[in-house]
């Protein structure tokens, strides 16, 4: 004979057992939940945006200590869905330095020396050990620097290394090659740093007086600086005029596919 009330001590055990199968095995739902801000010797590591108002974080989709690159690319989706309104790439850009003025100003103000370094202060540290860097070239050449990824390095490098080999096997078509080497450079300078848009249709805006003279400008000085190198170099290796123009062809060459890398001249395409 069961004791009684065995039956419901049975009944519930099974329960209790299916629901610890249930959350052991099965993937539990991912809810988002807001992060709560680490706490250092009594003070807040993330302090609101200085003057109130918007929080910018928030209409970034990023957290308040988002890393160095998760701020840029999300700066960079935000840009692609404004494209055509000036006004609103203009508060993107002002957003964007305000996040970082108060990321730096966390670091800085020491609310975040006493965490684990993480991505924002590794990507501090690692500007700093690089001295060839936009953070540390003079403030009025900044704006037009943009520093290229490998597979871009790549590509320019093969189409005037390309037109340089041309250049010393074709002597008499040295200045055709020059003025591809200019046009293809000029239009690589005046669409650098400006993001592509989803489901672009490829229709082509009307060229900009300003940042097409600044394109200009950046392949004239690289180039000019190239030239008077090549220039240089054959004069000191006496080369005859056949090997001097390739050399110069050489030159000019590298400065234009220097300023295709990393020259920029306008910072979206509005």
């Amino acid at each position: 004979v069961l004791p009684r009330g065995y039956h419901l001590r049975v009944l519930a055990a099974a329960v209790l057992l299916a629901a610890a199968c249930h959350a052991h095995v099965l993937p539990r739902p991912r809810v988002l939940v807001a992060r709560p801000r680490a706490v250092i010797s009594g003070r807040a590591a993330a302090a609101p945006m200085p003057g109130g108002g918007v929080n910018l974080y928030r209409q970034f989709g990023i957290t308040e200590d988002a890393s160095y690159d998760e701020i840029l690319a999300a700066y960079a989706l935000m840009c692609t869905k404004a494209v055509g309104n000036k006004k609103e790439l203009i508060k993107l850009e002002v957003a964007k330095d305000r996040i970082l003025e108060d990321r730096l100003r966390q670091r800085v103000s020491g609310k975040m020396s006493g965490a684990v370094e993480g991505n924002w202060d590794r990507k501090e540290r690692m500007r700093k050990l690089k001295p060839f860097s936009a953070a540390n070239l003079p403030r009025f050449m900044q704006p037009y620097v943009l520093f290229p990824k490998k597979d871009k390095i790549f590509n320019v490098g093969v189409i005037y290394g390309l037109f340089a080999a041309l250049g010393f096997a074709l002597p008499p078509y040295i200045t055709t090659l020059l003025t591809m080497g200019l046009g293809i450079s000029t239009y690589m300078v005046y669409y650098n740093g400006i993001p592509s848009a989803k489901g672009d249709t490829g229709e082509r805006r009307p060229a900009k007086l300003m940042p097409f003279g600044i394109s200009i400008a950046i392949n004239i000085l690289c180039g000019g600086i190239g030239w008077g190198l090549g220039s240089g170099l054959g004069r000191v290796l006496s080369l005859n005029a056949e090997l001097a123009g390739g050399v110069i062809n050489l030159g000019t060459l590298f400065g234009f596919g220097f300023a295709a890398l990393y020259g920029k001249a306008q910072e979206a395409l509005i």
